[in-house]
């Protein structure tokens, strides 16, 4: 008889391995600013408990082509650490990482629930009840666009929009390059009329806005999936047929020229608040040699070169 699967919730110092039935939810690649890349990923079980995965470098070939979201699997040999993340995903207060022993078998399970989202409420937000190293899932209906940064020398692209919820809260939601020029693409398509819904992962919360982040996060934008057709068809009749607006600094942004955009000042604070993502940081244990190329940390943005250091154990 197969042994026994253990469940999220229970995850903890108490034993080096553990044997897991999941869906993957989410999994996502980063590469650090030497090229060395690494995945994680979030798994949750039939009781709806989430953790986070590390897979580092050195095992990056043996499971990039087999691990696909929304899979479910046994999981078996990984080994237990704590989150240290400075910008965690889920709450789980560890983290699973893979050794060169683990295995994954897919198979189906039925009795876990299909991959969804966790979508942080607007009015926690702008209440500041967040958590300041969470990341958080976000769907919302573009309201007006605010302001458009070009790509220019020692600038890149942002796009920053409002969006609105179903009860009328309103948020600031600022879009950096990739992200920020998908949107536009979008919006600038003749062919795309009416509202816009946007749903934003593992965005960074901060001040009552929020921002995607550099690594982990996707933008779908009126994709053809049950959360968006769901928050499109409660928005009122009129609204669901009405593009989103520009606010005129942003439209003189969008046809100005790029001499005209860099002399603007349109990065003043004062005009707006725009939110950087930023870097993530290791924690290590006491007595730990953390080396920050291969530890797996989530790289969000920043340019130092990464370094070994060991934390010694207090006397």
């Amino acid at each position: 008889m197969s042994r026994k699967v253990d469940s999220v919730k229970d995850i903890n110092d108490s034993k080096e391995t553990w044997r897991l039935a999941v869906r993957i939810m989410d999994v996502w690649s980063v590469v650090n600013n030497k090229g060395i890349e690494h995945l994680e990923m979030i798994v949750m079980d039939s009781l709806g408990d989430r953790i986070q995965v590390l897979i580092r470098h050195d095992h990056l070939l043996k499971w990039k082509e087999v691990i696909k979201e929304n899979m479910t699997c046994i999981i078996n040999n990984d080994n237990v650490y704590n989150n240290d993340f400075q910008w965690k995903v889920c709450d789980h207060s560890k983290k699973i990482v893979f050794l060169g022993g683990t295995t994954m078998k897919a198979i189906e399970l039925q009795n876990i629930p299909p991959k969804g989202y966790f979508f942080k409420d607007f009015g926690e937000i702008l209440q500041g009840k967040c958590k300041t190293d969470r990341l958080e899932d976000i769907i919302g209906a573009v309201s007006e666009i605010n302001h458009i940064q070009s790509n220019t020398p020692g600038k890149k692209v942002v796009v920053s929009v409002v969006l609105k919820d179903l009860k009328g809260n309103c948020i600031n939601c600022n879009l950096w390059e990739i992200y920020g020029s998908k949107f536009l693409a979008y919006y600038n398509d003749p062919k795309n009329n009416g509202a816009i819904v946007i749903l934003l992962t593992h965005a960074m919360v901060k001040d009552g806005q929020v921002s995607n982040a550099w690594s982990g996060s996707k933008l779908l934008i009126n994709e053809d999936i049950p959360e968006i057709q769901d928050f499109m068809s409660k928005l009122p009749t009129n609204e669901q047929k009405e593009k989103p607006t520009q606010s005129a600094k942003s439209l003189s942004n969008l046809e100005t020229s790029v001499q005209t955009l860099s002399a603007s000042g349109e990065n003043d604070p004062e005009s707006i608040i725009l939110m950087t993502p930023a870097k993530d940081v290791v924690i290590a244990d006491k007595g730990e040699e953390v080396d920050f190329e291969a530890s797996g940390a989530t790289q969000l943005s920043g340019t130092k070169s990464s370094k070994k250091v060991k934390i010694e154990p207090s006397s």
